[in-house]
C-alpha cells in the first residue's frame, strides 16, 4: 500500500523535536505528495502546545518555505483538544480563517473547559488503561465526541480510543454524516478489530497519519499497513491511499 500524504505531524512549536523544514524534507525524502503541519492546540501547556502568537510565527515560516518545496502540497492545520464534556474544543471561530483543516482529539495535559468536564471527561480518560470504563462512561464520552463533530468543522478525529474510550462505531456514523474522517494513527493503533470491522461497514472515510514527532517517523506507515493486513476493503476507504488533493471538511469563516 502506498500512502501519498501525511496530514498529522508535529514540530518544536509544540511537543515535536523537529523544525518545520525537517518535516518538509522528510516528506520529500519519503516521496510524499502532501504534508500537514498540525501542532497541538491552545489549551495544551506552553511547552507542549501552540499559542496564537506561535501559530502565526509558524504560518509565516511555512509560507517562506513553499517555493523551496514547491513539489509538496503543504497544509497548515492544528490538532485541537476536546476539553469539554459538551464537546467543546480549544478554538474560537475567529481562528478558522488561519487553518487549512482541524484535527481534534483528547490529550491528557490539556486544560479542561471547566470542573464538570474535568470530572466527566478527563478523570476516566487518565485512568482508562488501569480501570475499564463503565458502559455509562463510554456513552458519556461518545456523546461528547459526537457533539464536537456536530458543533465544529472537524476534518479528522485523531487516535480514536486512545485514553478516552468511546463507542467508535457511533462516532463513525456521525462522522460519515458530517464529512469528518477517522484517523488510522501509526503511533496509536488502538481500535480493536471487532470495532474496526464495524467501522468498515459505514460510509466514514479513513485517513492514515503518522502523528510524527520525529523526522524519521514522518511518512512511515508500516504499523498501519500491518494493522489493515487482511482487510483489502480498508484501503479503498483510506483517502490518502490515492494520489491527488484531499477535500477536507473546511473551517467555515
Amino acid at each position: 500500500m502506498k500512502i501519498y500524504g501525511d496530514y498529522h505531524t508535529h514540530t518544536h512549536y509544540s511537543d515535536g523535536v523537529t523544525n518545520v523544514i525537517d518535516n518538509l524534507t522528510a516528506a520529500r525524502e519519503r516521496g510524499l505528495e502532501s504534508i500537514g503541519i498540525t501542532d497541538h492546540g491552545y489549551s495544551s501547556p506552553s511547552f507542549g502546545g501552540l499559542t496564537r502568537e506561535k501559530f502565526l510565527k509558524q504560518k509565516n515560516e511555512i509560507d517562506s518555505l513553499r517555493d523551496q518545496f514547491s513539489e509538496l502540497n503543504i497544509y497548515h492545520g492544528i490538532e485541537a483538544n476536546i476539553i469539554g464534556i459538551d464537546g467543546n474544543i480549544d478554538l474560537k471561530e475567529e481562528d478558522y480563517s488561519r487553518l487549512d483543516y482541524i484535527i481534534a482529539g483528547f490529550h491528557a495535559p490539556a486544560k479542561p473547559y471547566n470542573l464538570r468536564s474535568f470530572a466527566g471527561l478527563y478523570l476516566n480518560s487518565y485512568f482508562s488503561f488501569l480501570i475499564k470504563p463503565s458502559r455509562y462512561i463510554i456513552e458519556r464520552n461518545t456523546k461528547a465526541y459526537i457533539s464536537m463533530v456536530k458543533k465544529y468543522p472537524i476534518a479528522i478525529i485523531a487516535h480514536i480510543n486512545h485514553l478516552t474510550k468511546v463507542n467508535a462505531l457511533e462516532i463513525a456514523k456521525c462522522c460519515a454524516d458530517y464529512g469528518t474522517m477517522i484517523e488510522l494513527n501509526a503511533k496509536h493503533v488502538e481500535l480493536s478489530y471487532v470495532v474496526f470491522e464495524q467501522i468498515l461497514k459505514t460510509d466514514v472515510k479513513l485517513i492514515a497519519n503518522t502523528d510524527g514527532h520525529y523526522k524519521n517517523k514522518i511518512g512511515r506507515f508500516e504499523e498501519i499497513e500491518k494493522y489493515i493486513k487482511g482487510y483489502p476493503e480498508a484501503e479503498t476507504k483510506i483517502v490518502n491511499a490515492k494520489p491527488g488533493v484531499i477535500e477536507f471538511r473546511k473551517p467555515i469563516y
